[in-house]
């Protein structure tokens, strides 16, 4: 900056900004801001020095110049020597209170450039992620945003504070949800919205503390049922220990139903106000049954007398299928698959006992909970489905070159159920049964004389 000069120049390029790190100290991330800060300072420095229309944003020869445009008598260019008319004065006198009446009340500040650098380095670290593209990666820059927002509303230099830029950023991604692209909403009308920030609301002492105390109670109230929920699932994966609570054993409850009697296998979901297996296997199932759209489709489509239209015959078939298969989440199975409410238990059971023969490698219920469906199929039609299987992963195996495993060994039943598992996750019931379909589809031979003369 030269002595009694109001325009500084900046022959020397600004250090480039650090690379982040996605484990940077605190110290190292606000020394890469405040670098990115100074850069664009620098940018917006060198749009102010260059570009006439953003000081005439401030000064008001914007105004004046389209004052002239609108009376459309331009001052000419006259010769040398030329006097000046009184139409000319006139026209001169008018441009000049227009821009005077246009100019900013702070327009002497502008012109002082370690004013125009404070601002826009402390306007920075709040504007940035309101015009900084999503593409731009993290610790690049603003990727020149900043500068050319505060160049195209270079009075924001002065009216508007790193409070306000703060609120405005808070106001539009309450306004706009957390998925939208502030940058278009920023920008839209010229970046309109930099000088338009959110009301400020009523900072009295009595309207802070009551903010305050309304978080406070929110936050406990989230933690609480964080804790409980926690809790709940916890004691529904694990169960409880009966001797570390202090619950006698000979009373056989310990006031949730889920864990009754401290068995292995606890009914899922969070904690239902019962205390009895049975009645909080209804209260699940009824749970789950009224909040899919296919139970009430099956309710409405079945006739009268039907087991959809009889929930104590329902209720039975929960409880009485949970009775022998309880390893499997019945209400789950249940309520996805409303057909199986129609297949008497005995049948059930069987085709559980015959698929848990042919998966031996794992959890049958993670199964039968992803596909349900299999339990619509006949027993032959499931045996094929895990045939194919195990034939789909001896080839894959063999294609990878890699040892075949010992039929009927450990190895093979656990290689078997994870190729299911990842078959069901996929395409449900039906990807498995077109296995079987394909497995049982076999080729007719036709002779020549059963051919049907197209004559």
């Amino acid at each position: 900056r030269t002595a009694g000069s109001a325009r500084t120049t900046h022959d020397a390029e600004p250090p480039p900004p650090l690379a982040p790190a996605e484990d940077e100290a605190p110290e190292v991330a606000s020394r890469r801001l405040a670098e990115e800060a100074l850069a664009s300072a620098v940018e917006f420095e060198s749009l102010w020095v260059s570009d006439a229309s953003v000081r005439g944003k401030i000064n008001g020869e914007e105004a004046a110049a389209r004052a002239r445009a609108a009376s459309g008598a331009n001052t000419p260019r006259r010769r040398r020597g030329y006097q000046p008319t009184a139409s000319d004065i006139e026209r001169e006198e008018l441009a000049a209170s227009t821009a005077t009446d246009a100019a900013h009340p702070a327009a002497a500040l502008f012109e002082d450039p370690d004013f125009r650098l404070a601002k826009v380095a402390s306007l920075y670290r709040f504007l940035k992620p309101a015009v900084t593209p999503r593409d731009v990666p993290n610790g690049c820059g603003d990727g020149g945003g900043v500068a050319r927002a505060l160049a195209a509303r270079p009075a924001a230099l002065h009216d508007l504070t790193p409070r306000d830029a703060a609120r405005l950023l808070v106001h539009l991604r309450q306004k706009h949800g957390d998925a939208a692209d502030l940058v278009d909403v920023v920008a839209a009308k010229d970046f309109e919205a930099l000088l338009a920030p959110p009301p400020d609301r009523d900072d009295s002492d009595a309207a802070r503390e009551a903010r305050a105390r309304a978080r406070r109670l929110e936050a406990m109230a989230a933690a609480g049922g964080a804790m409980r929920t926690v809790t709940a699932r916890v004691e529904a994966r694990v169960g409880i220990d009966k001797s570390r609570v202090g619950i006698d054993e000979s009373t056989g409850s310990t006031g949730d139903g889920r864990t009754q009697g401290g068995g292995k296998w606890t009914v899922g979901g969070t904690l239902k106000g019962t205390t009895t297996r049975a009645d909080d296997l209804k209260v699940r199932f009824w749970n789950l049954w009224g909040g899919s759209s296919e139970c009430r489709r099956a309710v409405t489509e079945s006739p009268r007398k039907s087991v959809f239209r009889d929930p104590a015959r329902m209720e039975a078939a929960v409880t009485r299928l949970d009775r022998y298969v309880p390893f499997i989440d019945v209400p789950m199975l249940l309520h996805r698959a409303p057909p199986l409410l129609e297949v008497d238990t005995t049948t059930l059971v069987r085709r559980v006992a015959g698929l848990k023969t042919a998966l031996r490698g794992g959890d049958l219920g993670a199964v039968l909970g992803l596909a349900p469906g299999l339990l619509l199929a006949t027993a032959d039609e499931a045996n094929a489905a895990v045939a194919e299987v195990r034939r789909e992963v001896k080839l894959a195996r063999e294609e990878r070159l890699q040892p075949p495993l010992r039929q009927g060994s450990a190895k093979e039943h656990r290689a078997v159920y994870e190729a299911t598992m990842c078959i069901v996750k996929a395409g449900g019931a039906e990807s498995l049964l077109k296995r079987a379909e394909r497995k049982m589809k076999k080729k007719r031979v036709v002779l020549l004389t059963e051919r049907t003369s197209p004559h």
